[in-house]
């Protein structure tokens, strides 16, 4: 499920023995995130400050171009992004497929069947592949 940038979220706990990280929406819907470290190479501790904060997503997307905040919001990511843009729109890459944000190369699973590779010259993303196909 994709959780646009800036939905204000309820932390309702985290388990360790289940590698789940709850939380709720203001609707009321409630969601986990299934963590595996092994992917992730960090503590959940880790991955949880990464990937939610308390600034206002106002602040987040501050100079970035309307087109690109309507992607975001969407959850898209186009050729011509920023790395900060890819990372709001789709969040941190896994660190087992992309050890090191200063890779060229980000991965990232979309669904458990597709997985996209961003290819980025300098900042900016140069092309996306489908490498499921």
């Amino acid at each position: 499920t994709f959780i646009p940038i800036g939905t204000e979220v309820e932390p309702l706990g985290t388990d360790y023995w289940t590698n789940r990280i709850r939380f709720r929406d203001k609707a009321g819907k409630e969601y986990a995130i299934y963590f595996n470290d092994g992917y992730r190479i960090c503590s959940m501790r880790d991955y949880i400050e990464y990937t939610f904060t308390t600034e206002p997503p106002e602040k987040l997307l501050e100079g970035i171009q309307p087109k690109a905040q309507e992607r975001i919001r969407r959850g898209e990511v186009v050729p011509g992004m920023t790395q900060k843009e890819v990372i709001l729109a789709y969040g941190p890459p896994p660190a087992a497929r992309t050890p090191n944000l200063e890779n060229e190369t980000w991965i990232y699973w979309i669904t458990p069947s597709e997985t996209v590779r961003l290819i980025f010259r300098g900042d900016v993303v140069r092309q996306m592949l489908n490498i499921n196909l």
